[in-house]
């Protein structure tokens, strides 16, 4: 009895009280912003009062606003054996200590062996020489072969031993059958087997405009009266190898697939890169080596890494692996000489419509572009200079999530200056994340066999 007795006194003390829970839900954006002077470097001391944020051109309420700069490094400490890193958080200066976040992604699918060692070296000497020990890096590549990250300070032996291991794999094309991108895209999907245009020629695209100064297939690209035939063009280069118009038609087959390929990987990367670094703080740059690619609406993925880097709060920047290369028409080692009217067009091609859509993507999501120069160093440089100092904007939207893509506008009151911020959203509703993660669980489990349930 006296222990019953115990128990019924001791038992309502044991209980733990019930804590109300208030289901919530709240839809907000938010959008990192550049604001570079005349000269590109990034202006300081600017407040909430100073920036305008337009949703479909409608002004928004700002509701969070911060201004952040990177604080210079402090005296590294030595670490004592066996301490962790950061495992436990003391809320002594988290900010102050805390670096930039970039990821490095090499596309050697879409480079050559030359320009990739140029890559990696300009990447060595940021990592030893420029980048902040507080830096956080991923390195990774479009074939998967690497995918490594790493704080400067700690690991960055580790970081350039993993570089060395990349390769350009991008093969170099036989002189009898050289074709550019475009010329490939343009045959197999807009031209048939006379050179004439299909029907589907010129037909538009939903989904984040083009980069402007940058044409599209909507655009010129789709007009054959500005760019001509091109199976003709092609035909009429290949003719002193013998090649059959067939034979081109084929050629451009295979070539269209290999960079369908590879679009689908850079743009798959940009992705799971955005989704990984959605959980890190500041502001955080996705940079893209590579060539780049054209801006072909005919087949999906550039919305969703848009999406991707939207939700993860990522900028996107594209830097030119090619650098101020020579066209590669104009080698002296080609079967003929190219045809006058040939060559304005496909210097065109190759400099503006066939990176096209890494520059959409970089536009689209507040980073940029650097093309046109062989300092990809200063270009390096640059992207990390506005990584140090920026503003981040929040908002609520005034409807909810409708699955279209909306525009963002962001203006600064002062005069002369650059305002990179991504260009807009897309307003995926709960519902349909929450499908397409459960179809992406689903088909993951169906690629399992037996032995790996």
């Amino acid at each position: 009895m006296a222990l019953a007795a115990l128990a019924a006194i001791a038992s309502p003390a044991q209980e733990q009280p019930s804590i109300p829970a208030f289901p919530t839900q709240a839809e907000a954006i938010t959008a990192d912003v550049v604001v570079l002077d005349k000269q590109g470097r990034p202006v300081r001391g600017l407040g909430k009062e100073d920036f305008t944020l337009l949703e479909d051109g409608r002004p928004q309420t700002i509701v969070g606003f911060q201004a952040r700069e990177l604080a210079p490094p402090g005296p590294e400490l030595p670490r004592e054996v066996g301490a962790s890193d950061e495992r436990v958080a003391e809320n002594k200066g988290s900010s102050d200590r805390r670096g930039r976040t970039f990821a490095f992604l090499l596309d050697d699918l879409g480079t050559q062996l030359l320009p990739m060692e140029a890559v990696k070296k300009t990447i060595a000497a940021w990592l030893s020489d420029k980048a902040d020990p507080r830096d956080d890096i991923t390195l990774a590549t479009t074939s998967g072969d690497v995918w490594w990250s790493d704080r400067v300070g700690r690991g960055r032996p580790d970081l350039l031993a993993v570089l060395g291991r990349v390769q350009g794999k991008r093969p170099r094309q036989p002189v009898s059958e050289w074709m550019t991108d475009w010329e490939a895209y343009r045959i197999a999907v807009y031209e048939d087997a006379t050179g004439a245009a299909t029907a589907s020629e010129g037909s538009g695209a939903s989904g984040p405009p083009a980069s402007p100064g940058s044409p599209g297939v909507s655009g010129g690209a789709g007009n054959p009266n500005i760019l001509g035939r091109t199976l003709d063009r092609v035909v009429n280069r290949w003719r002193t190898a013998g090649k059959s118009r067939s034979e081109v038609r084929m050629r451009a087959m295979d070539l269209y697939d290999a960079l369908t390929r590879r679009i689908q990987s850079v743009l798959g990367a940009v992705a799971r890169l955005s989704r990984g670094l959605a959980g890190a703080r500041g502001r955080k740059s996705i940079l893209i080596f590579s060539d780049g690619f054209l801006n072909d609406t005919n087949q999906g993925g550039l919305d969703r890494a848009i999406d991707a880097s939207q939700r993860g709060n990522t900028a996107v920047y594209f830097i030119d692996a090619k650098g101020l290369a020579g066209q590669s028409i104009y080698g002296a080692d080609q079967m003929a000489a190219p045809q006058g009217r040939d060559v304005g067009v496909i210097s065109m091609e190759e400099a503006f419509l066939e990176t096209a859509g890494s520059e959409s993507l970089a536009e689209n999501t507040g980073g940029a572009s650097i093309r046109n120069t062989n300092d990809l160093l200063g270009g390096l440089e640059r992207v990390a200079d506005e990584s140090s100092v920026y503003y981040l904007l929040g908002y609520q939207p005034e409807k909810s999530p409708d699955g279209k893509w909306h525009k963002l506008t962001v203006k600064v009151a002062r005069p002369g200056v650059t305002v990179r911020a991504r260009r807009g959203y897309q307003a995926t509703p709960p519902r349909v994340l929450e499908a397409a993660r459960a179809a992406s669980s689903a088909g993951k489990t169906a690629k399992k066999g037996p032995s790996q349930e």
